[in-house]
């Protein structure tokens, strides 16, 4: 959770600079496609049916968020996305991946007013800037329309990365909870199951005591084996093990 970038750098000077260079950035992708009308098309995307089923035969979040929004995004950011999910250490992890797929495809159901593309492309900017402080989309891909779209939907984006960062932080605490919860339930258990078995062990050496021919020696065997691991949870977990067994019960398992 602490790879998460909780700064507030994107309200403050980061943010701003950002902001502030876009007009220029729209001036500069106008004057070159004056200029040179070939270079400035937009990037052709792959079709779904097609080259679309690489992305999709890959069980990771770019594939994922692709398939459940019927969106595909264009190959350079695809493979941006793969490369920053295969190598990012908050993202490796299950829990923050699938927060993040899931965040990704609930966004999605809203109308931005804007192509489900860049939408998609939008909200992963959002994203990747919110966890790595880097740019994720490219001002300079030559598609002007995006960059329109992107200049239109900078109030949607800004909320975007608000609230992907306050859920994230709310749904890794309650991923954090619940993992104590379930850690505070398994030591109960452990307790009540061992405190069980001691009593068994108790039982065991009675019946030795009262008829130890009807004890088989590899029974013996186990059962003192057995003890052995019966004390170490008793040490690990705190548990008064010698107010249960008397000296000589630990003596016939020899145990301390």
């Amino acid at each position: 959770m602490n790879n998460i970038n909780t700064n507030n750098y994107s309200e403050n000077s980061d943010k701003s600079s950002r902001w502030n260079k876009l007009p220029y950035t729209l001036l500069l992708v106008s004057l070159l496609s004056l200029n040179n009308p070939a270079e400035a098309k937009t990037i052709d995307t792959y079709n779904f049916n097609q080259e679309g089923e690489e992305v999709l035969a890959d069980c990771n979040i770019a594939s994922n968020t692709e398939k459940r929004t019927w969106t595909v995004l264009p190959r350079l950011y695809v493979d941006k996305i793969k490369f920053f999910v295969a190598n990012n250490e908050l993202m490796k992890k299950h829990s923050a991946a699938e927060f993040t797929e899931n965040f990704i495809v609930d966004q999605m159901k809203s109308n931005r007013w804007i192509s489900k593309q860049n939408q998609l492309l939008f909200i992963w900017d959002a994203i990747y800037e919110q966890i790595t402080k880097k740019n994720f989309y490219d001002w300079e891909d030559w598609d002007n329309n995006r960059l329109s779209e992107f200049e239109n939907a900078m109030d949607s984006i800004e909320k975007c990365w608000k609230k992907y960062k306050k859920d994230f932080m709310a749904y890794m605490e309650w991923r954090s909870a619940e993992a104590r919860q379930q850690s505070v339930e398994a030591r109960r258990e452990i307790i009540n199951t061992t405190n069980t078995w001691l009593e068994q062990l108790i039982k065991f050496y009675n019946l030795y005591k009262k008829n130890s021919s009807s004890i088989k020696e590899n029974e013996l065997k186990e059962m003192k084996e057995f003890s052995v691991r019966m004390i170490n949870n008793c040490k690990q977990y705190n548990i008064d093990y010698k107010t249960k067994l008397s000296p000589e019960v630990r003596n016939f398992y020899g145990i301390d």
